[in-house]
């Protein structure tokens, strides 16, 4: 998806992370293996690891469409 978007918005994002949330969303999808990354379950670090990174694109996005509002047409 990131690839779909990224030619209308920079942000700085980490691609491994977001490579490695990929497969947990992916994985995420059959009820057996529900939240397990490649090597099992996540620890806290790489939850916290992965919940500062979401909060970094939500706060950059956020900027940049509240500097988009301010334009007129």
């Amino acid at each position: 998806m990131y690839s779909l978007v990224k030619q209308f918005i920079q942000i700085d994002i980490s691609l491994d992370i977001l490579k490695l949330l990929d497969s947990l969303y992916i994985t995420s999808r059959y009820p057996v293996e529900f939240g397990l990354l490649p090597d099992g379950k996540p620890s806290v670090e790489e939850a916290k690891e992965f919940y500062n990174f979401a909060l970094s694109i939500y706060e950059q996005v956020e900027k940049i469409l509240e500097q988009n509002s301010n334009i007129k047409p």
